[in-house]
């Protein structure tokens, strides 16, 4: 995409080398007039085709003049490489890390970017009303994947592939604004692709969703993920845990907290190895002009120094697997921690400036880091194995089945009785579905791992860098799957802790640092 002031004609040539740009793609043009006056008013919109996996390319925009070439590359093919990311939220437009951000961005080591939401800030609050026109600047100025262009207000939300992981961009902002019949159309939606998702869970075992506002906060300003009855809570919390998500990014509070898993303000498990819930972080941190969020819940209030000192977490994979394990013979209520204490890392003041980054290493391990001035403010290790069984029970399932069904039908009147049959199609805004043939309304077993996206106060922002240098892993990774094959019904997501000093791994990692061509993934004292 690209602007101008006044409307010419121009193109992208762009080609597999420099001086030899031998394909032309012609652009969609729009103008834009929601701005002002001496602002770029005309917005270009090409898309790039028969692109090969794994290769760079270079391009230029081309007028009357030959623009300054850029470049970018194409991801591999498979999910036998282990793909990087820069992710943050609330940002806007003053915040201290910009320029390490672009360092980051000019390094070469990350695949994309994830902004969840809030990059900019408007200069008029409207009294405090959210309306339709609030997403213009977003729907204008940026594509996202698989979206028409100018995006749809009923269209805010998609998902796409990199590697071993399947994203999710998903809107919250389709709970607070005045037409609710989008919450009917995006749960359609996600219950449409996260099925779909599963069936391909073997090609991409990590399902990561990633969306603006949290579910869940210890912060003390009366925001939706402050309350009981949020509303992101209550219209996402079952989609995603009946579907399995495991990792869930967001943002919106100015401040940083890392959840243990958890699900319907309980916890599931106090470690991150095999977690039979999502798992949510919040990063919000990255510098807002209105400065941090408050905390609430014994938030720590301590120096910098001694807060770096005391509360960095930075725990071997051998103390999650020895630490707070499940009972493989007790249910799945039982594992459940009834205190409500869900945060397991939490900082406000002294997180502000600070950004999230994460590589996905293989289908079982991932590596999350917070960090502020070039050091860990938080990291941990996520591990997830071969599901072999499921612990939630059937009643469970159906409740929250049933759960789900009910907020569809509150927010879709063309869905009536009779009861819908499975298989049928269903009318959700003038478009149909066939997401009731989807196995989370069948009322069978599953749980599989899932992650969100969204930008611009809900709809999420992913800036693909245009220099991406993307490493493989010197070995191929065990073949491990996440999941069984035996139809939803039988199929389960939820793996529980057992035996896994059994299950040797030799996996191989590339090391950003140059100072080894590769390095163990795990140390020798690091026995799984």
């Amino acid at each position: 995409m690209w602007s101008s002031v006044v409307n010419c004609s121009s193109s992208v040539k762009y080609g597999d080398t420099m001086w030899n740009k031998n394909y032309k793609a012609e652009p969609t043009t729009v103008f834009f007039n929601l701005t002002n006056s001496l602002a770029r008013h005309y917005y270009y919109h090409a898309v790039l085709k028969n692109l090969k996996p794994n290769a760079t390319y270079y391009y230029s925009i081309v007028n009357s003049k030959m623009v300054t070439p850029a470049y970018f590359k194409t991801p591999p093919k498979g999910n036998e490489w282990s793909p990087s990311f820069l992710l943050f939220g609330d940002l806007g437009v003053e915040s201290l890390i910009h320029p390490i951000l672009t360092n980051e961005a000019l390094s070469g080591k990350y695949s994309a970017f994830f902004h969840i939401g809030d990059f900019a800030y408007n200069l008029e609050d409207n009294g405090g009303q959210i309306d339709n026109e609030t997403f213009a600047q977003y729907c204008y100025r940026f594509s996202m994947p698989g979206t028409s262009w100018p995006m749809k207000m009923d269209k805010l939300w998609y998902s796409f592939d990199i590697g071993p992981i399947h994203f999710i961009s998903y809107s919250t902002e389709v709970f607070f604004i005045k037409d609710t019949k989008h919450i009917a159309t995006q749960s359609a939606w996600l219950i449409d692709d996260l099925d779909k998702a599963n069936k391909q869970r073997k090609d991409h075992p990590w399902i990561i969703a990633v969306g603006h506002r949290p579910m869940y906060c210890s912060n003390s300003n009366d925001d939706d993920c402050t309350l009981e009855n949020s509303k992101v809570k209550e219209h996402l919390e079952n989609i995603f845990y009946i579907a399995g998500v495991d990792l869930v990014f967001e943002a919106h509070e100015h401040s940083y907290e890392r959840l243990y898993p958890v699900y319907n303000g309980k916890v599931v498990s106090e470690n991150y190895t095999d977690a039979a819930a999502p798992i949510h972080i919040i990063t919000g941190a990255a510098g807002s002009k209105w400065g941090p969020d408050p905390m609430d819940r014994d938030a720590v209030n301590v120096t910098h120094e001694e807060f770096l000192q005391n509360n960095t977490v930075n725990v071997t994979h051998q103390e999650l697997l020895q630490n707070h394990t499940v009972d493989n013979n007790s249910t799945f209520e039982e594992n459940f921690n009834n205190t409500g204490n869900w945060t397991a890392f939490r900082q406000s003041e002294f997180s502000l400036n600070s950004y999230g980054r994460f590589t996905v290493y293989n289908c079982t391990h991932l590596f999350w880091e917070q960090v502020q001035d070039g050091k860990d403010l938080d990291s941990i290790w996520i591990v997830k194995g071969e599901h072999t069984k499921n612990n939630v029970s059937k009643e469970l399932q159906k409740k929250i089945i049933q759960t789900v069904m009910d907020q569809l039908a509150s927010t879709t009147p063309k869905v009536t009785t009779p009861p819908i049959a499975v298989g049928t199609h269903v009318t959700v805004n003038g478009s149909q579905h066939s997401v009731l043939s989807s196995p989370f309304l069948k009322g069978n077993s599953s749980q599989t791992l899932i992650i969100s996206l969204s930008a611009v106060g809900g709809c999420i922002l992913i800036l693909i860098t245009v220099c991406m240098v993307i490493r493989s892993n010197r070995n191929k990774t065990s073949p491990v799957t996440s999941w069984n094959d035996g139809g939803f019904v039988k199929r389960s997501f939820y793996r529980n802790i057992k035996n896994l000093e059994n299950d040797i791994m030799t996996e191989e990692m590339d090391m950003h640092d140059g100072s080894l061509p590769t390095s163990k993934l795990l140390s020798e004292n690091m026995d799984i």
